[in-house]
């Protein structure tokens, strides 16, 4: 693994950790909180949806 390739991995595994456990700990019961997170789970499928594992030969990332 390049060291570009590794940075990148570091990066969008963190990036996905840190949504999960925040989309997590959201009370759903407010109504701003449940539209935040459906932005936020919005945007960090677009970072799915740009990893592309044929570009870096990063493992995929399930979380």
């Amino acid at each position: 693994m390049t060291r570009e390739q590794k940075k990148y991995y570091e990066r969008f595994s963190g990036f996905a950790i840190n949504c999960a456990r925040l989309i997590n700990g959201l009370d759903w019961r407010i109504p701003s909180n449940k539209e935040w997170g459906r932005q936020l789970i919005r945007a960090s499928g677009s970072v799915g949806a740009n990893y592309s594992p044929r570009k870096t030969n990063l493992p995929h990332l399930i979380v």
